[in-house]
């Protein structure tokens, strides 16, 4: 199981982005720790949540992470609504966001790799501090899976 944390503390205009630290166990090269940065704009349309309130949707500008194994690091990148979407819940923090992530290389044992991640996130927001709510960022949960094939 992957733990995580995040912090959203970056907003211009219809844009946010999300910076995340987390740590698990996969089979591409075991025990990894990882940080990933992300920047969605939301498009003001209406959409249900995961817990079935009515959210607002969101797609993907960018994204990049990096997930480091005893081997070596493995980086991988995603840009565009085409490969990230997700849906806000307007008042209860529920939040769903499917992403694919291109593998574009990496270091030690991942040198060369290619492949394609596709990332699963379902998140709970539990606190927005700050006025207007979220200005110092939000605190909540997530629980993330991936699939996908990486080659190296």
């Amino acid at each position: 199981m992957a733990r995580a944390s995040r912090r959203d503390d970056l907003s211009i205009g219809s844009c946010s982005g999300v910076g995340t630290t987390y740590s698990g166990v996969d089979n591409i090269g075991g025990p990894l720790t990882g940080q990933e940065i992300d920047e969605y704009s939301f498009t003001g349309s209406t959409c249900p949540a995961p817990d079935g309130t009515t959210g607002t949707a969101f797609v993907l500008v960018q994204a990049n992470k990096v997930d480091t194994y005893i081997q070596g690091q493995l980086y991988s990148a995603a840009v565009g609504a085409k490969a990230g979407s997700g849906c806000a819940s307007n008042t209860t923090g529920s939040t769903r966001a499917i992403e694919t992530f291109s593998v574009t290389g990496g270091t030690g044992k991942f040198a060369n790799a290619s492949g394609s991640l596709t990332i699963t996130i379902t998140a709970q927001v539990l606190a927005a501090p700050g006025s207007p709510p979220g200005r110092f960022g939000l605190f909540g949960a997530r629980r993330v899976t991936r699939t996908g094939s990486v080659t190296y």
